[in-house]
């Protein structure tokens, strides 16, 4: 009589390939993890040639180019219309997609104005021609995020960036236009000598400071 095979062998010649392939998946992960980390910090060390002077006023990426074209080159693409799975450049009109947003909005310059984010290029050529500055008397706030403002900020805070930040903001928005003439640039989350990223803008600095107050004092009560 032939014996049958029994349970735990059978399982024993599933495990041995089954343990083959996931310790083969560990390995390619683990490997290209360190070709990830070995590319990074190659990037890292890279030196830029600096061919032109650049401080904080200079709010042309052109000039931003000239010593670091690879980040240059992301920037000018914000100007394509290709689509992608994080949008486009298309100026869509989210109203006209969705009436209901008309409602929703109703009192706000949105019910009157809404479209489809863009890329840097189009932030403030976009805020220019929308209806919400043409139907609502927009205060200069409003190009915080949509323009090169720093250089403004210190110029008007002579030196003082909040100084200056809310002097701008307290601005009916056609005057503080006036003093702006480029969206949001390289200037305004990199460091002009390194490209090192940075965090310039006031508003998120204050807003991040009153988050910071808020949970310290949520843990406060917790253990009072």
């Amino acid at each position: 009589m032939t014996d049958t095979p029994s349970s735990p062998s059978r399982f024993a010649k599933l495990l041995y390939p089954a343990t083959i392939v996931v310790v083969a998946g560990l390995t390619f992960g683990v490997v290209a993890l360190l070709f990830n980390i070995r590319d990074r910090q190659r990037e890292g060390d890279e030196r830029f040639v600096q061919l032109v002077e650049l401080d904080e006023t200079s709010v042309d990426p052109a000039l931003w180019g000239r010593n670091f074209p690879r980040q240059y080159d992301g920037y000018v693409r914000t100007v394509d219309m290709e689509r992608t799975r994080h949008g486009g450049n298309e100026a869509i009109d989210k109203l006209a997609e969705d009436p209901r947003l008309i409602r929703l909005f109703a009192g706000y310059a949105f019910s009157k104005d809404y479209r489809a984010l863009r890329g840097h290029a189009y932030m403030l050529k976009d805020q220019e021609q929308t209806q919400r500055v043409v139907v609502v008397n927009q205060p200069g706030s409003c190009l915080h995020c949509h323009s090169s403002v720093m250089p403004l900020y210190r110029k008007i805070g002579q030196g003082d960036v909040m100084k200056g930040f809310r002097e701008v903001c307290a601005m009916d928005w056609n005057e503080a236009h006036t003093l702006v003439d480029h969206p949001v640039s390289c200037l305004d989350c990199h460091d002009p000598k390194t490209a090192q990223l940075r965090v310039t803008r006031p508003a998120f600095i204050l807003g991040i400071q009153e988050l910071a107050h808020f949970l310290a004092d949520q843990r406060k009560t917790k253990e009072d």
